[in-house]
């Protein structure tokens, strides 16, 4: 066997079918000769949308700031003699080329449908503020460009999705904004744009025709394609991978949030720039040659590190795009191709930062060789998305830009300078997208900020920059020992130990009547230290155990689960020994036992773990144990059901146990050990089947089996326990749509999933469009 065979042989099967699959890529040199077909020009209307676009409208539909979230927005600062009606005939030519631009999407079948819309006669929009003063231009400018990236689209009606405003602000400097929504561009199709716009522009302006070859085919041919093509042995291997993959994958990662999630998502975001310096751009791609690596598999084991010791998760997940052209015909196509990878490492035993790496590695090639499958295909598969409150499977993503660089936007005689708009959205908790520029990675965290403040991302920022510079500087330090906390925590933290004692002789009474004493700080001679699992000080606002030291004292360690506020107080969030690990997540029993209490019908409860040795093998299960207000009857799953709409998964209990009363011990405390044995309780909480009662709910359940394709539903039945998804959901509203006439929205099922609660949301709106026909049309 000669060095190369062996090297293929040491290869994983992952890496050596991305190897297979990266030669069979090399060989394809047929440019006339395309793997996708084009459709019938004949059809235009109602034609099939890809997965992408599946995901993308299901998006848009969840409210006006997800709509918004998917909205690309850019300016682009033009300065030099600029000829108008060649940048206009330019930018028209581009809307006439790429037929997603001017496709919009349509339910009226029962299914998304994609309908194309002929060019029309489109004209540049023009403003015109040269007579403005100039510190009010650039008001105006900036002003123009934030109305128009924050104004949602409109993808039943709008028959173009890209907006454009030119605006003159002096004789030679103008400002071209566009806005174009998610489903018809990515980063790569960004690229594409320019690229054309340049090539166009240089021609018009000189009065030349298009040099443009005519397009292979357009995105609906690849989304026919795509469709038929997911069958089969291929998708039957990249699912497998990813069943095995993705087995038993936390729900959510339980970040350290400044408020409480809420149930719904809102999108709602900002952005932080950050600079890495050049030199440690450069030590970090050193670091991944030497490690036979990519800069992007170091800064994915970096982030994960990091959140590894937020959370103190050994299972992180975070997703990260890729750009999905494979086929040469669709590579100067603008449309929307991403796929998202999802990539799980396990952190646990501690390992350095250098073999940590290596299990990145091994992770990314082999989502790389099984990225065929796209992202919204493999919710469905798993049956996931069926919570608003979070994005499915990560929170967390990572890009590394490289498909597209603002170098490459020229104009011909003109000076062009590129930049992004931000339309203050925020599609997960947390998006770290770098870029490498020449004075090292130019990075943006986006954020929630419905679950963040400004400071806490702050800090995180420095976290992570002082985490890469001890990677670089000792890669073989276990990832627990890494240092993360700047210098300026260091000292912060070092102050507030810094107590100082009153003296009562030196004081008269109303002297010291006027001070505050301070109530949840260090006292004096004593020090409180924050500390992680592995004994290393926990940042400003994550949480640890509380230890307390003096002098000549050792060190207490109390049992306190707690974190330093931004103001230097202790918080307090429970004892340990009330923490359990379910699933891989710790878990305070208090939070879940808090939010039972809000249930109008519950009286008293309280949960415990337990764990199932003998049928399970060590499964560990939450139960709660409930007593209910006098005179109600509670029932498993309507209670899960009042959880799942504020908690994750993972936090909602496995069986609930009715109970007259709680045991008390002689502290007047519960007494947790003499709470009864599941098994020993015969109560019934099952619910019993109960047959639609009313022609609204009949013609629900009529649609539910049609669906989901069962043969029985009844009123308490829920979609998504019966297997909907949010691909089957987006069916099942379209249906509701035609067949009752008012405006139910998917959100309106994730919030009433059964045919009893769309009933009554649907005699909700149907009551509310009588009362505005009463008004509007008063006799």
């Amino acid at each position: 066997m000669n060095d190369l065979s062996k090297r293929i042989a040491a290869l994983s099967p992952e890496q050596q079918a991305l190897l297979k699959r990266r030669i069979s890529q090399k060989q394809v040199q047929q440019p006339k000769s395309w793997t996708i077909p084009k459709r019938d020009l004949s059809k235009q209307n109602h034609l099939v949308v890809s997965f992408e676009q599946q995901g993308m409208w299901f998006q848009h539909q969840l409210g006006t700031t997800s709509a918004v979230s998917n909205n690309v927005s850019i300016s682009l600062k033009i300065t030099g003699n600029l000829n108008v009606d060649a940048l206009e005939q330019s930018i028209r030519e581009i809307i006439q080329r790429h037929e997603i631009l001017r496709t919009n999407y349509q339910t009226t079948t029962g299914e998304l449908t994609q309908i194309i819309i002929p060019p029309r006669n489109w004209t540049l929009r023009m403003i015109d503020l040269q007579m403005y003063q100039i510190p009010e231009r650039e008001r105006e400018i900036n002003r123009i460009a934030s109305v128009q990236a924050c104004q949602p689209f409109d993808l039943a009606i709008d028959s173009l999705l890209l907006r454009t405003t030119l605006v003159q602000s002096d004789v030679c400097e103008f400002v071209l904004i566009l806005t174009i929504h998610h489903i018809a561009m990515d980063a790569w199709s960004l690229g594409i744009l320019f690229g054309e716009l340049n090539v166009l522009y240089a021609a018009f302006s000189t009065g030349k025709p298009s040099p443009l070859e005519p397009l292979p085919i357009q995105y609906a041919d690849f989304a026919v394609w795509q469709q038929q093509h997911l069958q089969g042995k291929a998708l039957e291997n990249d699912l497998d991978y990813w069943k095995r993959q993705l087995a038993n994958s936390p729900d959510l990662l339980p970040l350290t949030s400044d408020r409480h999630r809420p149930s719904i998502q809102s999108f709602k975001g900002k952005t932080l720039s950050f600079l890495m310096p050049k030199t440690l751009t450069a030590s970090l791609k050193s670091l991944s040659e030497q490690n036979e690596a990519t800069l992007f598999m170091v800064l994915l084991a970096a982030l994960q590190t990091l959140l590894f010791r937020y959370t103190g998760q050994n299972d992180i997940v975070v997703g990260s795009p890729i750009a999905n052209r494979h086929q040469p015909e669709i590579e100067n196509l603008i449309g929307c191709f991403i796929n998202t990878l999802v990539l799980r490492t396990d952190l646990s035993g501690n390992p350095s930062f250098r073999n940590l790496l290596k299990r990145v590695r091994e992770t990314v090639l082999g989502a790389l060789a099984h990225q065929s499958l796209p992202f919204e295909k493999l919710i469905v598969e798993f049956e996931l998305g069926q919570s608003l409150t979070y994005a499915p499977l990560f929170q967390v993503m990572l890009i590394l830009q490289n498909a597209f660089s603002t170098k490459s936007i020229e104009l011909s005689g003109l000076k062009v300078e590129y930049e992004r708009i931000n339309n203050q959205t925020s599609d997960l908790d947390l998006t770290m997208h770098l870029v490498e520029g020449d004075t090292g990675l130019i990075g943006k965290l986006e954020y929630n900020t419905d679950l963040f403040d400004e400071s806490r991302m702050n800090r995180m920022l420095g976290h992570f920059q002082t985490l890469l510079a001890a990677i670089v500087e000792n890669p073989d330090c276990t990832i627990s020992a890494l240092p993360i906390l700047t210098l300026t925590e260091q000292e912060q933290l070092a102050t507030w130990n810094q107590t100082s004692s009153i003296d009562l002789a030196k004081l008269t009474i109303p002297e010291l009547a006027g001070r505050e004493l301070p109530i949840g700080k260090s006292i004096c001679k004593f020090s409180t230290y924050i500390l992680d699992p592995c004994l290393q000080p926990t940042p400003i606002g994550i949480p640890g155990e509380l230890y307390i030291g003096g002098l000549d004292a050792a060190i207490y360690k109390t049992g306190d689960r707690a974190l330093y506020s931004s103001g230097g107080t202790i918080q307090f969030l429970g004892r340990i020994d009330h923490q359990v690990k379910i699933h891989g997540f710790y878990i305070q029993l208090e939070e879940i036992e808090a939010i039972l209490t809000q249930h109008p019908q519950v009286q008293e409860t309280v949960v415990i773990d337990r764990i199932d040795r003998e049928e399970l093998a060590g499964y560990k299960r939450l139960i709660a144990y409930i007593v209910p207000i006098l005179g109600y009857t509670l029932n498993s799953r309507n209670l899960r059901r009042f959880l799942e709409k504020r908690l994750p998964k993972y936090m909602i209990p496995t069986e609930f146990i009715l109970l007259k009363s709680l045991p008390i011990d002689e502290n007047g405390r519960v007494n947790r050990h003499s709470l009864p044995l599941a098994e020993s309780i015969s109560l019934d909480l099952a619910i019993d089947f109960i047959a639609p009662r009313t022609t609204t709910e009949r013609e629900i359940a009529q649609i539910f089996m049609e669906v989901l394709e069962i043969n029985q539903v009844g009123i308490d039945d829920d979609f998504f326990e019966l297997g909907g998804h949010f691909l089957l959901g987006n069916k099942l509203v379209n249906r509701l749509l035609i067949v009752f006439q008012v405006k139910i929205t998917i959100v309106d099922l994730f919030q009433s999933p059964t045919v009893a609660g769309l009933a009554e949301r649907i005699e909700q709106l149907q009551n509310l469009t009588a009362s505005d026909s009463i008004y509007s049309n008063p006799k």
